[in-house]
């Protein structure tokens, strides 16, 4: 059996398999885990991001908006 006709494949089949460490692996494998850590770089350093939920705010209009805008400012 060719690597073209396995079973499930069609002959035409064009994906591309990479190969990975975490391939065939489980996430919550610790060696995994520490195989694959890299250091956590800022992308934006200056930058800081405040998560405010809830669609209440947002559809509460300017009155509701913007007393959050200007506490966070």
């Amino acid at each position: 059996m060719t690597d073209q006709n396995k079973p499930n494949e069609s002959a035409d089949d064009r994906r591309h398999h990479l190969r990975s460490l975490l391939a065939r692996e489980s996430l919550l494998d610790k060696d995994v885990r520490k195989a694959t850590e890299t250091p956590v770089v800022r992308m934006l350093p200056e930058a800081s991001v405040v998560k405010i939920g809830g669609r209440s705010i947002f559809d509460g209009g300017r009155s509701t908006l913007y007393p959050v805008v200007d506490t966070l400012v």
